[in-house]
């Protein structure tokens, strides 16, 4: 019987494959190391928006050590609706063969000389990790226009600006919103705890190139799932105006997108494509429990992208309790607990929580700074655990055709998140090492 294979050699062995199972072939480019990982398991590498474990196919098979790995080929294999991504040093042929039987395995024939198919079937059962998990994209449908456009007017350094009204979800004083991280990060002013979630609030006078105010409300911004907020001075009023009374600016990159007369006055509009990019580049999820939109109708899903002994994490939002100063949170000591990765005590709003030593466990040296900050993170088995890591960097939301999820227990990664062009690797709230 015929059959089309690839050839390919790993170090001195030469095996072959039919192309039934090679989903595709690339080259490694861009490798996201994964601590506490098998030796075996050498990173996940992307192609395309998609991630993949890429594993040592040498030292599975026991022959040697994957050394070089970039610009190295990639067989990416589909075994029973799963895909494996294996490293390899050489292609060298796409041919047909003739298959014959043998105890060793299925054998493959040409010009009398034999070569020994790959034991995809063996070699998979000696994983000890599945393969990375990720969604498809999804759709989201956009408002549509009516006659009359509905505007809410502010103001902002004595002036007065519009924004679409169906961008607004509440409006708040700023001192009923809580700081929990300043950014200097475009027109981003920072994180603050409204009602118990996290809101990421812009400064409208930063990118207007004014003097930012420490007083005013904030604009509570809504695009479909996400919410950003929008620190401004005052708000004036709700206008309704027709849509022939506004003036359109011809060049849609521009911040404001048209202009209206009122009382006397010409108001700019303040671009609704801005806004959109806006809340979809910084926005969070809105928290679902105070809405009517289910959890599994959810296709993003929010992260704290921390620092950790120089590596960058991404910690699911829903999974933390809160963030507190390390400098001016109290630590007791561990003479209450005889565990060795417990570092001390802490306690917030009267619940006494343990501070696991992660640098301990990680064997790594941890020197604290003025960004150090502590994490009360749950599990989703509800287990209550605190860590210090070196920095906050961001909240995002990330698309779940986005997170390349990796159930597993015994790695610090349960898999990788991508943002733009960057790779975070998701921290593994359930590391069995926390328990």
């Amino acid at each position: 019987m015929k059959t089309t294979v690839i050839k390919f050699r790993i170090d001195n062995q030469v095996y072959v494959i039919p192309t039934d199972y090679i989903k595709q072939i690339f080259y490694a480019q861009k490798i996201v190391s994964m601590l506490h990982m098998n030796d075996y398991v050498i990173g996940s590498v992307q192609q395309g928006i998609s991630h993949y474990l890429l594993l040592c196919l040498k030292k599975i098979l026991n022959i040697n050590e994957c050394k070089e790995i970039i610009n190295k080929p990639v067989l990416l294999l589909e075994f029973q609706n799963n895909a494996y991504a294996f490293l390899i040093d050489e292609i060298l042929a796409l041919e047909e063969f003739d298959q014959n039987s043998s105890r060793a395995g299925s054998l493959y024939e040409k010009d009398d000389v034999v070569f020994q198919e790959l034991p995809l079937q063996h070699i998979l059962q000696s994983l000890t990790f599945p393969p990375l998990q990720q969604s498809e994209e999804k759709k989201v449908s956009q408002n549509t226009k009516e006659h009359f456009r509905p505007l809410l007017l502010f103001t902002l350094q004595n002036r007065l600006y519009a924004i679409d009204n169906s961008f607004i979800h509440s409006i708040v004083p700023i001192t009923n919103i809580d700081l929990v991280q300043q950014f200097q990060q475009e027109w981003i002013a920072g994180i603050y705890n409204f009602k118990n979630s996290a809101l990421k609030v812009a400064d409208l006078a930063k990118k207007l190139s004014l003097e930012s105010s420490k007083e005013g409300s904030v604009i509570i911004l809504q695009d479909d799932s996400q919410v950003l907020g929008l620190l401004i001075e005052r708000i004036e009023g709700l206008l309704d105006i027709a849509y022939e009374d506004i003036i359109i600016e011809s060049d849609p990159q521009q911040l404001f997108e048209g202009y209206f007369h009122y009382q006397n006055s010409i108001i700019p509009i303040i671009s609704s494509s801005i806004i959109q990019d806006s809340i979809k580049k910084y926005g969070l999820l809105i928290n679902t429990h105070n809405t009517s939109v289910k959890k599994e109708y959810r296709y993003e899903e929010d992260f704290l992208l921390i620092s950790l002994f120089q590596e960058d994490y991404a910690v699911p939002i829903d999974n933390i309790i809160t963030i507190l100063e390390l400098s001016k949170t109290d630590i007791t000591n561990n003479a209450l607990t005889t565990h060795e990765n417990i570092q001390g005590l802490i306690l917030y709003k009267n619940k006494t929580y343990h501070l696991l030593n992660i640098a301990k466990m990680l064997k790594k040296d941890f020197i604290p700074t003025d960004e150090s900050k502590i994490l009360i993170i749950k599990t989703n088995e509800r287990h209550e655990y605190a860590i210090i890591v070196d920095s906050i960097k961001d909240i995002v939301s990330v698309s779940k055709a986005h997170i390349a999820y990796l159930p597993n227990t015994t790695s610090l990664s349960a898999g990788i998140v991508t943002l733009d062009t960057k790779s975070f690797n998701l921290f593994n709230i359930g590391w069995k090492t926390f328990n």
